[in-house]
């Protein structure tokens, strides 16, 4: 079980972001420091640890990381990872790749991990979290192929975890909810989910809207007339009766 911890002064998973190595201090088969090019440091911890030369530098080629602290370029701890065993090969690939910390500790985070927060504005995107009740802000993204990662989009759902009571240490999933969508770009055609629809057109023109309101007005039209020249036909056959009888109308 991994233990992910932040540094004093919080630590934003969303948003920070690894922007490649730039070179290794001390290396040994079991630590290494790693300077990254934002001026950001990480210590590794762990086991078998082999360098290669590349260009006149070494490079952490392999061996199984146990433990990765990361720090700030004042000195001060970022965070702090125990407990893992992470390929050193992964973790140079995903450093490299430029990954936000939200796509890096997937692979450090993999199983029943805890995280803890600092004092101060960490960023977790946990909604609430009550004892055996938590809800997290959970995001779905598509990537496209641009290189400046402006073709993407996103799907947000707020997640509900509530303790399962006979095991400690598992969760069951109370509520899976949508909550929004984003993104930088639309998402491509070749999609699973297929190509936007086209637009609708209307198969009958607007003009013909019309046509039912015309018929119902000449209908009731009718009808009036109709009743009009039923009453005046009743009065006069009326009238005539009562004079065939010697009445005089009124």
């Amino acid at each position: 079980m991994a233990v992910f911890k932040s540094g004093s002064l919080g630590y934003n998973m969303r948003f920070d972001k690894f922007t490649g190595i730039d070179h290794l201090v001390s290396p040994k088969p079991t630590s290494v420091t790693v300077l990254l090019n934002h001026g950001e440091k990480m210590t590794l911890a762990g086991t078998g640890f082999t360098y290669k030369t590349v260009a006149g530098e070494k490079v952490l080629s392999g061996g199984v990381i146990k433990s990765i602290k990361g720090f700030l370029p004042t000195g001060k701890l970022d965070f702090s990872v125990t407990g893992t065993a992470l390929a050193a090969a992964t973790f140079v690939k995903t450093v490299e790749a430029g990954d936000t910390a939200a796509a890096f500790f997937k692979a450090p985070l993999k199983g029943n991990d805890t995280l803890t927060g600092s004092k101060s504005a960490d960023n977790y995107d946990i909604l609430y979290a009550y004892n055996g009740d938590v809800a997290l802000d959970l995001s779905l993204v598509a990537r496209g192929k641009r290189k400046d990662k402006t073709d993407w989009a996103g799907k947000t759902f707020t997640l509900e975890l509530k303790h399962y009571p006979g095991r400690p240490h598992q969760w069951l999933v109370a509520a899976w909810v949508p909550k929004g969508i984003g993104g930088g770009g639309s998402l491509s055609p070749n999609r699973r989910s297929g190509p936007p629809p086209p637009p609708t057109k209307a198969p009958v023109s607007p003009k013909l809207l019309f046509l039912p309101v015309v018929f119902l007005g000449v209908l009731l039209a009718v009808l009036a007339a109709w009743a009009v020249r039923s009453l005046l036909r009743g009065r006069r056959a009326s009238r005539s009766y009562a004079e065939s009888l010697g009445y005089k109308s009124s």
